[in-house]
C-alpha cells in the first residue's frame, strides 16, 4: 500500500507504473475521475488526478483485463498525437501538482522533461528515418537511370 505522494514520487521517477491495470481502485473513485477518450498516455493523466486527490493506491501482481487493439488505433501512433499527449499531459501533471503538491514539483518537472525528450528523440529518429529513406531511393534512381 502507498500514499499518493510516495506512489505520485515514484511515478515521477519511473520507478512504478503509471498503468491502470495493474491497481485496485475503490468504485467511487469514478464518480469524478474519468478517462480522455481523446488522448493517449490517458493512463499517466489519470493515475495523477487520482492521486493529487490524496486516494491510497495498492497493487495486484498481475494485469486483469483483456488489451484489444484495433487497426488504426491512436496508442498504436509512437510518431503523432501519442507524443504530443505524452508531452502535453506531463505538463498539465506538472501544473497540478505545483498547486496541490508543491513538494512534489521538482519529480513532475523530471518527469516533463523526460517525456519532452523522448519525443523530441523519436521524432529526430523517425526524421532520420525519412531522409535514409529519400536518400536510399535517390541512390536507386540514379542506379536505375544511369
Amino acid at each position: 500500500m502507498y500514499t499518493s505522494a510516495e506512489y505520485l514520487k515514484l511515478m515521477f521517477q519511473r520507478k512504478i507504473s503509471e498503468s491502470v491495470c495493474d491497481k485496485l481502485f475503490k468504485k467511487d473513485i469514478f464518480v469524478n475521475n474519468r478517462f480522455d477518450e481523446n488522448m493517449t498516455n490517458e493512463d499517466f493523466l489519470f493515475m495523477s488526478n487520482v492521486l493529487l486527490q490524496d486516494f491510497s493506491i495498492s497493487i495486484v501482481e498481475y494485469a486483469g483485463y483483456n488489451y484489444l487493439q484495433h487497426e488504426g488505433s491512436i496508442s498504436k501512433d509512437k510518431c503523432g498525437k501519442s507524443l504530443i499527449c505524452s508531452v502535453y499531459n506531463a505538463e498539465k501533471v506538472k501544473h497540478l501538482v505545483e498547486q496541490k503538491k508543491p513538494e512534489l514539483i521538482s519529480y513532475a518537472g523530471s518527469y516533463l522533461i523526460y517525456q519532452a525528450r523522448s519525443a523530441q528523440i523519436q521524432v529526430n529518429m523517425r526524421c532520420f528515418y525519412d531522409y535514409l529513406l529519400i536518400e536510399n531511393m535517390y541512390f536507386v534512381q540514379k542506379q536505375v537511370y544511369s
